[in-house]
């Protein structure tokens, strides 16, 4: 679908579905670590028109980060319990230091 976008020169997402789409195929690619150059280059596209249309279309204005994260724990039902589990390392430490 996106191959067949790029052929057209389409240079934005026009809906929800369509960026439904993008992200059915950013996720697999975002996940996989050994992406080639003209994988890595068609993300950076796809990722860029998907913000196009949600900036647009969702706008966030302007929230704090730390509002942000709790909108994110919220809305996964994530404890800052389970943030703690998730960063720290054997040793005590996070993945941050």
């Amino acid at each position: 679908m996106f191959l067949k976008l790029l052929h057209q020169k389409q240079s934005t997402i026009t809906s929800g579905r369509l960026c439904q789409r993008a992200l059915a195929i950013a996720e697999p690619l975002v996940a996989n670590r050994n992406l080639s150059n003209e994988e890595s280059k068609f993300l950076s596209l796809i990722v860029t028109l998907i913000e196009d249309y949600e900036g647009k279309n969702y706008p966030m204005g302007n929230v704090s980060p730390h509002a942000a994260l709790l909108h994110l724990m919220e809305y996964s039902g994530t404890s800052q319990t389970d943030l703690v589990g998730s960063l720290a390392k054997p040793t005590g430490g996070n993945r941050f230091c």
